[in-house]
């Protein structure tokens, strides 16, 4: 497949950077590859306190990519995603899961739930939706 180029102020610019939040070590690490291979620069939060470490930084961030379900004890994609937005009020959020998308509200306005079924390709192609020239950033 064939990507569509990212164009020049993303990749200069600061819209191309991907908080991705994911606890499964293989899997963050095979799509945060697929990220960079793609001209992202990803930054990786294997839990919560390294997304919030990111968050309270003054590092520029133009998409919360995020797993619903976290370990015990910890808070979920969801709460990250609300502290992220009182911090961030702009900040596109996507959230993945492997498991069936909750039909409840999940107080996150905007936001989309990906399935982690979506091969890397299609994943990535909606990470370059958010992304795109148009898209704001925080």
């Amino acid at each position: 497949m064939r990507f569509p180029p990212i164009s020049q102020t993303a990749v200069t610019g600061t819209t191309n950077s991907v908080l991705w939040v994911e606890d499964d070590d293989a899997y963050r690490f095979a799509l945060g590859r697929h990220l960079t291979a793609a001209g992202y620069e990803v930054i990786d939060a294997p839990d919560y306190r390294k997304a919030l470490e990111a968050l309270d930084s003054d590092r520029s961030i133009g998409l919360l990519l995020a797993d619903i379900r976290l370990p015990k004890d910890t808070p979920h994609g969801f709460s990250i995603a609300r502290m992220a937005r009182v911090k961030r009020p702009k900040l596109p959020i996507l959230f993945v899961t492997g498991y069936d998308a909750p039909s409840d509200d999940t107080g996150v306005t905007g936001a989309k739930i990906l399935s982690k079924n979506l091969s890397m390709d299609m994943l990535l192609l909606e990470v370059q939706a958010v992304l795109a020239p148009s898209a704001t950033t925080t």
